[in-house]
């Protein structure tokens, strides 16, 4: 019966994969990646420069000098490059070949974005890169605070653009980069991402998972929400007006379509931490990591699960611990409360009194501490059913029932 479990839920997992690995050639992290369209792209890391022709079925290698930490091509021609020790490259013939443009800078550059021909370029000590003609010429206008490093950008015009950084510091200027406003949330964490719909609606992910979202141009942002406790959301990008998807450490990538109400997780069955992410439309994708990791997706990422897990306690419990479900019997939901001792990989599994698995609500890497997960019946007939517990090969097994 058990391998009969096994092969049961590795053919419904390799069924719902809906992420493809690519072969880089490289064992570089990478730190970036963009697609002019479906099929020509680019992603750049520690002395690497790869492109593809044919959407990562193939790529090339280039070596540049440096870790390179941001690509942006604002045609199929011209694109750039940005890096450590000041380093900002740029390329006039479709990437083939790079040149590097003198910045007077030895500040680290984290994200270069166009929007037009504004392209803005932040770093290290709260640098600012401007320019106003597609790159041919750059003005400093950086914030002026040296204590600060500037992380991510979101250029809405010439006059306007948001900046992010450390200390979850968002600096808004609305006059080409003369003068800044700032939000100060009062944390540690740096904002690592940020991405905007329109001129209302946008979205910033940082440290240990944390979100805000703003509906009114970032007037006001929404209390922080924690969506992946202890890791890093490095990227965020919407899809549509209601929908927009995350890519974190640990192999995590979640998608909500009604604007972070509700939570899908998507499978990518890698567990390495990503740092970019770029989406030509809602369904063409690609998410880039650690150890040269490329993976793409031709449809949006695929069919996600459901998430209704909440990190209830962040302290270290003393043992790996499995309540029984509240209520119960229940119809037609029901909340199920665990804790770990330990990081890891997480299986919450439903069976039926067959031994028949009928539904996996969590499988995905989570830190020690304690857990709430509501659980819905959805069209299972009434009866008594298991639900089992896995984490980092201990398991514990306890029976509900469903009552309709």
């Amino acid at each position: 019966m058990k391998l009969l479990l096994i092969i049961f839920f590795l053919i419904c997992s390799s069924a719902n994969a809906q992420w493809f690995q690519q072969n880089s050639g490289t064992n570089q992290r990478l730190n970036s990646v963009y697609f002019i369209n479906q099929n020509t792209g680019f992603t750049c890391g520690y002395s690497t420069v790869l492109k593809t022709m044919n959407g990562g079925a193939n790529w090339t290698k280039q070596s540049l000098i440096g870790n390179l930490n941001s690509v942006w091509f604002i045609n199929e021609q011209t694109g750039f490059i940005c890096g450590d020790s000041g380093r900002l490259y740029k390329s006039i013939d479709a990437g083939n070949s790079w040149n590097l443009i003198p910045l007077n800078t030895f500040n680290h550059l984290k994200k270069i974005k166009f929007k037009n021909n504004t392209g803005v370029i932040v770093g290290n000590k709260t640098s600012v890169y401007k320019s106003t003609n597609a790159g041919l010429n750059w003005s400093n206008v950086s914030v002026g605070i040296d204590t600060l490093d500037l992380l991510n950008l979101q250029i809405f015009s010439e006059q306007k653009f948001f900046v992010t950084g450390t200390e979850s510091v968002i600096f808004k200027t609305f006059n080409g980069g003369i003068s800044y406003t700032g939000n100060n949330f009062g944390m540690p964490n740096p904002l690592f991402s940020i991405d905007f719909y329109d001129e209302n609606r946008g979205v910033i992910s940082g440290c240990c998972g944390m979100l805000l979202r703003t509906e009114n141009g970032g007037n006001n942002w929404s209390p922080e929400v924690y969506l992946t406790p202890g890791y890093t959301v490095h990227g965020i990008q919407y899809l549509n007006s209601s929908s927009y998807i995350i890519a974190s450490e640990a192999g995590i990538v979640y998608r909500t379509t009604n604007n972070g109400t509700n939570w899908d997780s998507l499978a990518t069955n890698i567990y390495v931490d990503y740092f970019g992410m770029h989406f030509v439309n809602y369904n063409y994708g690609w998410i880039v990591g650690n150890s040269g990791v490329i993976l793409s997706t031709t449809n949006g990422g695929g069919q996600g699960f459901p998430i209704g897990i909440s990190n209830v306690s962040s302290t270290i419990p003393e043992n790996f611990t499995l309540k029984q479900n509240y209520p119960n019997p229940f119809n037609p939901e029901t909340n199920i409360e665990f804790s770990l001792k330990n990081s890891g990989v997480t299986v919450l599994e439903i069976f039926d009194i067959s031994g028949k698995l009928v539904d996996t609500p969590l499988n995905q890497i989570l830190t020690a501490g304690s857990y709430s997960l509501n659980w819905k019946s959805g069209n299972l007939a009434s009866g008594v059913y298991f639900y089992k517990l896995t984490n980092n090969n201990l398991t514990l097994t306890k029976k509900f029932i469903i009552t309709k």
